[in-house]
């Protein structure tokens, strides 16, 4: 916003001035700015306006999903890193509204682990931000790229599973706040004669050591 340039206006529509971001098309499952250091780790979102009909955001709840897996397969996942980039075929300098400087670092790579740890409760979460609509490149560090691709393929569809989803119908005037780290969000479509309009707010919370970003 114009007062406030930290505060993103997610809308099909503008205010003023202020141009809207993100369209009205269904969002894949991800998490924001996975692949930038410092990882954002929560994010804030207010009901200016919604739609009569769709746009509902679903939260998918990754220490679940990890709590699911079998002791075996959270062995084998435990110590994994993941790099991460911004894919180079799509063009996000229009959405991010950003410095050439700041684009550039955003399309950088960077390591994470693929098992989270929340240094407040301890509970572990497994995070393939690596869906099949991705705007991301993914590869697990020091592993074959096609068994890779199998094992987040894999594990991106076991955590969005329907028993790890929350789905919440949007009201004016509500506010939701979640942990971007240990979730990832998705949005359904809305139709295009409707406005959807949220104040969007990224609070920026740790590195992880992995975070090695490399051109």
């Amino acid at each position: 916003m114009i007062d406030h340039p930290e505060i993103n206006l997610v809308a099909n529509r503008n205010i003023g001035s202020v141009q809207g971001s993100g369209g009205r098309d269904a969002l894949h499952y991800h998490s924001d700015l996975h692949h930038e250091p410092p990882l954002i780790e929560f994010i804030f979102l207010d009901a200016l306006q919604v739609p009569a009909h769709g746009g509902a955001t679903v939260w998918v709840d990754l220490c679940a999903a990890y709590d699911a897996l079998s002791a075996e397969a959270q062995a084998r996942i435990d110590h994994l890193v993941v790099r991460y980039g911004l894919r180079k075929d799509l063009d996000f300098d229009t959405y991010f509204k950003a410095s050439a400087t700041v684009l550039a670092t955003r399309r950088q790579s960077t390591q994470v682990r693929l098992v989270q740890t929340n240094g407040r409760t301890g509970r572990k979460s497994v995070w393939p931000n690596a869906g099949p609509q991705s705007n991301h490149h993914a590869q697990i560090v020091g592993m074959d790229p096609d068994e890779s691709r199998a094992l987040l393929t894999e594990l991106f569809e076991h955590c969005t599973d329907e028993r790890f989803r929350y789905k919440h119908e949007w009201q004016s005037g509500d506010a939701c706040l979640w942990h971007n780290i240990q979730t990832l969000h998705g949005r359904e479509s809305f139709p295009e004669d409707e406005a959807r309009m949220m104040r969007h707010l990224n609070i920026l919370g740790i590195t992880d050591p992995n975070q090695l970003s490399e051109n």
